[in-house]
């Protein structure tokens, strides 16, 4: 079986999760935010029972569990220049 493009974006990786910031996924342009609504709205109706359980997300560095960036976590806020150096920008 062909893997599909998600398989080589996860690469060898051992994660079991797919985790992104709200903060960086607002940034993007409003068509791709779109997309990625309509995919996640078709992924929820192909699994309508959910488990009742939450998630917890955490940070580490250097195998060692720290405190997150707020701005990462404060997505009514967003700092600007945080998210233009993710983006590579200075």
């Amino acid at each position: 079986m062909k893997a599909s493009k998600l398989e080589y974006w996860w690469s060898l990786s051992y994660a079991s999760w797919l985790q992104l910031p709200r903060v960086l996924i607002q940034e993007m342009p409003t068509e791709w935010q779109d997309r990625l609504a309509d995919l996640l709205k078709e992924f929820d109706e192909e699994f309508p029972n959910k488990l009742d359980i939450t998630t917890h997300v955490s940070f580490k560095k250097n195998g060692r569990f720290i405190r997150g960036p707020n701005w990462l976590s404060n997505y009514r806020y967003p700092v600007q220049t945080e998210i233009d150096k993710m983006r590579g920008i200075k």
